[in-house]
C-alpha cells in the first residue's frame, strides 16, 4: 500500500509540474493576454474586402497577421503584413482576397476553412479567426 501512496504521489507531482510548466510554456513573454480577432467581410463585384480588428494585444506593440489554408494557394500559411497595436492594444486593417480572373469553382482539394492568425510579437500569443472559402469566389 505505501507503494502505491508513494508512486500516485509522484505521478501527480509529475502532472502538476507538467502542468505548471505548460502554463508557463504557453505564455513566454508575460501573462496570459485577452486576445480577440474580428472579421467582416464585404464582397465585391471582383473581390471580398475583409476590414480585421484585433483587441487585447501589447500596447504600442507589433502584431503579424497571417492567413492559412488561403484557397488556390499551396502554402499552408503565408504572412500578409505587420501593423502595431495602439495605446490601448487595438489595431485595424484590412486585406483583400481577390476572385480569380478565369470563374472557377470552389477549390475541392481544400480541407480547412481559411483562418486569419494574429501574432502579438511582444508576448508570443496569438488569436485565430476562421472564415468561409466562399469569400475567395464570386
Amino acid at each position: 500500500m505505501h507503494f502505491a501512496f508513494q508512486t500516485t504521489r509522484r505521478v501527480l507531482a509529475l502532472l502538476l509540474s507538467g502542468t505548471l510548466l505548460a502554463a508557463l510554456a504557453g505564455c513566454p513573454n508575460g501573462p496570459q493576454r485577452n486576445l480577440n480577432l474580428t472579421l467582416k467581410p464585404t464582397r465585391e463585384q471582383i473581390q471580398t474586402s475583409f476590414e480585421i480588428k484585433g483587441t487585447g494585444f501589447t500596447p504600442n506593440q507589433t502584431v503579424t497577421l497571417s492567413l492559412m489554408h488561403e484557397p488556390r494557394h499551396t502554402d499552408p500559411s503565408h504572412p500578409i503584413r505587420t501593423v502595431t497595436a495602439d495605446g490601448a492594444g487595438a489595431f485595424n486593417t484590412y486585406y483583400v482576397a481577390n476572385y480569380p480572373s478565369v470563374p472557377i469553382g470552389p477549390d475541392p482539394g481544400q480541407q480547412f476553412p481559411p483562418a486569419f492568425v494574429a501574432l502579438d510579437n511582444a508576448s508570443g500569443q496569438s488569436a485565430i479567426r476562421e472564415t468561409l472559402s466562399g469569400y475567395w469566389y464570386p
